[in-house]
């Protein structure tokens, strides 16, 4: 469910103050039991007749010529500028977890350069809404997200691409009259960025669904396996939430957690190894850093107890992983909602990703992030295009504003970000079921489900929706999270078909 869009609550704002105003008393002078001297009036003089005029009873009357009375005109009152946008400049900003030390998964950077490519390939074509785009990064270290918004909000038009693990966090400051900015996140992360109504996703991830198609194909793939799962949880609040929500999912779909480990910001991997082990898990789902998984898999390899299923979601996709990881690698399932970026040959706009990414970082590697922010970039281009008459450029400098973007994002409600990835609603918040399932095969990764390049699995009941930690992440944040119990008591609940 959406929430009402501030901007229309402040307008009414704005309007009882006007007539607040005018309703006001007025200002009459002093009372009336002030004394004030009175001056005396000086009498007019009687004009003496002159003979030559006649009779002193005649009268004469004066034609005056008649006089054009022109009103000073009301001066209009100039608009107050928007923000980090000029005549010739617009301003975009990219907060991202990028100094997160051992703490968190270091991809944000993949997010900021993803943008900047994103922007070089706008302005090779002329600007966006007749402006040349100028992105700035702003670096949320993992917990410093009310700073960054804050430098956001004071400084440019709008968020492109963002990628925080705490986005959730002060969400106060975006929504308040003062900034009510445009926000596209690559990925909103968090439960209550989500349900934000000025954040808009290329496709959605939702508080009440969840994906769950991969760990439906694994279950049915590997039935002796999903039996006694595992999922460590880091102890990082934001990655506790969803990870109990992804139990719930992989539950519905099949699989039984025998394991929920908690692991310290700091603990010994080797210890956590020891317990998977001794324990006979045979379903390990990663949901914290490939850099994490690749120690743990390490160990496991060592004591002998590597699992024979290991699913990380999109945590650990990609050349770093396989690089890491080695033959540790081998086996391991990812599951993406983009087109893989093995098949740039499927798609054109993953091409442009990756060409124009070689353009302004030709030293850094393709990521999903990456591939995520891009698309998020493609719908805030969409939006400005809409709010400027589809980017005809008849418009003036004061035409584009904050609120004309967010009307226009509200107004889109099929997109696919030029097929890199399944048709999703970004206005209503409504997410695309399709996933591409991964397997690392002799180093490399290779597509496991469906079959065909470029392809996704779209089936509906993908996504299933929760009902016992749909709650988690919106409340009170000292909520206790982990006690629920993780015995498959939740049948899947699919998502039906759109109709039509």
């Amino acid at each position: 469910m959406r929430l009402i869009r501030p901007n229309r609550v402040m307008r009414l704002l704005a309007l009882i103050a006007i007539v607040a105003a005018a309703c006001a008393e007025p200002d009459l002078g002093p009372p009336s039991s002030t004394t004030l001297p009175v001056a005396t009036p000086t009498p007019t003089p009687e004009p003496e007749p002159d003979p030559a005029l006649g009779p002193s009873n005649t009268t004469t009357t004066t034609t005056l010529a008649p006089i054009d009375i022109v009103p000073t005109a009301t001066p209009t009152p100039e608009p107050e500028p928007e923000v980090g946008l000029t005549d010739d400049l617009m301003r975009i900003g990219v907060i991202a977890d990028v100094s997160t030390g051992t703490l968190a998964d270091d991809r944000g950077e993949s997010a900021w350069n993803a943008v900047l490519a994103w922007a070089r390939s706008v302005n090779d074509r002329g600007g966006l809404a007749g402006r040349q785009v100028v992105v700035q990064p702003i670096d949320s270290a993992v917990f410093f997200n009310k700073e960054a918004l804050e430098e956001a909000c004071a400084e440019v038009f709008a968020i492109v691409g963002s990628w925080s693990v705490n986005d959730g966090d002060d969400l106060d400051v975006l929504l308040s009259p003062e900034c009510s900015m445009p926000d596209f996140p690559a990925e909103a992360r968090t439960p209550r960025r989500r349900q934000s109504p000025l954040t808009f996703q290329s496709n959605p991830q939702t508080v009440d669904l969840e994906q769950a198609g991969p760990a439906q194909y694994l279950a049915a793939q590997f039935p002796d396996d999903v039996d006694a799962a595992a999922l460590p949880v880091l102890d990082l609040r934001s990655i506790r939430v969803a990870s109990e929500r992804l139990i719930e999912a992989y539950t519905a779909s099949g699989f039984q957690f025998e394991q929920r480990p908690t692991v310290g910001l700091d603990a010994d991997l080797a210890e956590l190894a020891v317990t998977l082990a001794d324990s006979e898990t045979t379903a390990l789902v990663w949901n914290a850093d490939a850099e994490r998984l690749t120690t743990l898999l390490a160990e496991l390899d060592a004591l002998g107890g590597r699992p024979p299923v290991v699913n990380c979601g999109e945590a650990c996709y990609g050349t770093e992983f396989l690089d890491g990881a080695g033959s540790s690698a081998e086996g391991v399932t990812a599951s993406l909602s983009t087109v893989p970026l093995e098949e740039a040959d499927a798609s054109f706009e993953l091409t442009q990703y990756r060409f124009w990414l070689g353009r302004v970082r030709p030293e850094e590697v393709p990521d999903a992030v990456g591939v995520k922010a891009w698309a998020a970039a493609l719908l805030f281009e969409e939006a400005v295009n809409r709010a400027t008459l589809a980017g005809t450029g008849s418009f003036s400098p004061d035409f584009l504003s904050r609120s004309a973007v967010l009307d226009a994002a509200e107004m889109i409600t099929e997109w696919d970000a030029n097929g890199l990835h399944g048709v999703a609603n970004p206005a209503e918040g409504v997410g695309s079921p399709c996933f591409v399932l991964l397997v690392v095969a002799n180093g490399e990764w290779q597509r496991e489900q469906p079959f065909g390049r470029g392809r996704f699995d779209c089936e509906a009941d993908n996504l299933v929706r929760l009902v016992d930690t749909v709650e988690l992440g919106l409340g009170d944040p000292d909520v206790e999270i982990g006690t629920r119990t993780v015995e498959p008591l939740t049948p899947p609940t699919p998502v039906p078909e759109p109709e039509g």
